[in-house]
């Protein structure tokens, strides 16, 4: 029997995207329609060296003209 995925994530950009550093916790399928994308890959072995931090939970809402940072309820997230 096949199950459904856990999650399904779609990421759409332009020529000047760039993403940070970060880990998909499912598998992935990247397709490249035009023009060209950049890869690091990173072994599980460098983690030590990306000076990863455990942070709270929290959310940017956007009002009177700025950012605001709501904090969360919910387990601590690794965030590099």
């Amino acid at each position: 029997m096949q199950n459904m995925p856990e999650a399904v994530n779609l990421w759409l950009g332009n020529s000047r995207s760039v993403s940070a550093l970060h880990q998909d916790n499912y598998e992935n399928i990247y397709c490249q329609i035009i023009g060209r994308k950049h890869f690091v890959l990173l072994p599980p072995i460098s983690s030590p060296c990306v000076g990863e931090q455990v942070l709270k939970p929290a959310s940017y809402i956007r009002g009177h003209g700025k950012l605001n940072i709501l904090d969360e309820d919910g387990p601590a997230v690794r965030f590099p």
